[in-house]
């Protein structure tokens, strides 16, 4: 297995985790961001697989983005999701002084 492959599914592992965390803690804006990552990322996937180039473009492996199956696709924008998150979440933890702040992405009422 490649080490981007793993990285990619450890990240995943890792925000699932933390996704069960923020159900058990009842931090539903927190669980909501999470899913628009990784709908979002699903989506992002599944249009770059349509798009001409898809054909020169790969993710993992060396299988093009245009031959996935939907399965691929979805497992594929859960992984980039999850690392696009958890990539995030090392920048939160290396900038102290959070110089990088942007407004969470929520609807709906702000944490306090």
């Amino acid at each position: 297995m490649e080490a981007v492959t793993v990285v990619a599914l450890v990240a995943l592992i890792w925000k699932l985790v933390d996704v069960m965390k923020y159900m058990s803690a009842s931090d539903w804006i927190a669980v909501r961001t999470q899913v628009i990552v990784w709908v979002a990322a699903i989506a992002v996937v599944a249009l770059a697989s349509q798009a001409d180039l898809s054909e020169q473009l790969t993710l993992v492996g060396d299988r093009p983005l245009g031959s996935l199956n939907v399965w691929s696709i979805v497992l594929a924008g859960f992984l980039l999701g999850s690392t696009t998150s958890a990539t995030v979440d090392v920048k939160k933890a290396i900038d102290g002084k959070d110089t990088a702040v942007k407004p969470p992405l929520a609807f709906g009422p702000t944490r306090r």
